[in-house]
């Protein structure tokens, strides 16, 4: 995402990433980035058990779909318990 912003900008100056948004609503953005910038390849694939070329191509579906809906889950293993460990 990054470097398809970075990328789009140079080629376009339009944005991928909503840059207002990111201004206005998140704090720390720029270490991220770097932080992202820093990693290797290398270890992306090894800590998230995916191929480089398997994330650029949802990266691309991503940049390249008009809209989008992010969903984040733990997971069925934790899901299951979810009812008894939520209550007080």
């Amino acid at each position: 995402m990054l470097a398809a912003e970075e990328e789009r900008w140079a080629a376009e100056q339009r944005h991928v990433l909503d840059v207002e948004f990111i201004q206005e609503h998140t704090s720390g953005f720029e270490a991220f980035a770097q932080k992202v910038n820093a990693t290797s390849w290398e270890e992306i694939e090894g800590e998230s058990g995916l191929s480089r070329r398997d994330i650029e191509e949802a990266g691309r579906v991503y940049v390249e779909a008009e809209k989008v809906i992010g969903v984040y889950g733990m997971g069925l293993p934790n899901m299951c318990m979810a009812s008894r460990t939520s209550l007080p």
